[in-house]
């Protein structure tokens, strides 16, 4: 990568990854072509080239800085004294739908790379969010009072059945047109209350679905 994009304005980056990661999630990795994506910035084809020296180096540079802005985001949204489990995964809702508001092209992009079948990329995605989930799912085990859940609970395994449920609906979700934030989080707390009276013991357990 070449270190001169840095000196772009911050307007011109952002233009630059907002049509990229645009194209990604649009078209996948694979059909899409860096031409579509440099004249959707509104540069030329070889300015772009000149930045990144090939696809895959530019996508792979998107979705690192779609990390780091979430890394961001988290260190300002998460209250690390938390330690009810689903109060813990709201925190993390709440990061999504602030992206998703804020980065929306960014947000679906990164959601899409979880998913990317492309040999080309996607060995290198996998092995990065592997890290991510792995780290998430410890900080989530580290925190919580598992005092809260029914006896034979596996709490690892519910952990990940949790993410699994949230991955697949945001998924969905993302792909939606008519990109509703508000009822996309809506949802995911519903989801949660269904997790929480199924799996807390009954004193834990919310007498009503609250959002």
């Amino acid at each position: 990568m070449n270190d001169k994009f840095f000196k772009l304005s911050d307007e011109k980056q952002k233009a630059i990854i907002n049509a990229g990661c645009k194209g990604f999630f649009k078209y996948g990795y694979r059909k899409v072509s860096m031409s579509e994506i440099a004249m959707e910035a509104g540069i030329s084809k070889a300015l772009l080239f000149h930045y990144f020296k090939n696809k895959k180096e530019f996508y792979l540079y998107l979705f690192a800085y779609a990390l780091e802005l979430t890394r961001q985001f988290a260190k300002e949204e998460i209250s690390i004294s938390e330690t009810d489990l689903f109060e813990i995964f709201m925190q993390s809702a709440r990061i999504k739908s602030r992206l998703l508001r804020q980065h929306a092209h960014l947000s679906r992009f990164m959601m899409s790379a979880y998913y990317e079948v492309d040999e080309e990329v996607a060995k290198d995605i996998k092995a990065k969010t592997n890290v991510v989930t792995a780290n998430s799912i410890e900080s989530i085990l580290v925190r919580m009072d598992r005092r809260k859940l029914k006896d034979e609970i596996n709490v690892e395994e519910l952990v990940r059945i949790i993410l699994w449920c949230g991955e697949g609906y945001m998924k969905e979700k993302y792909y939606d047109e008519q990109l509703d934030i508000d009822k996309i989080q809506a949802g995911y707390a519903k989801m949660l209350y269904f997790f929480r009276q199924s799996c807390y013991k009954d004193q834990y357990r919310k007498s009503q679905f609250d959002e």
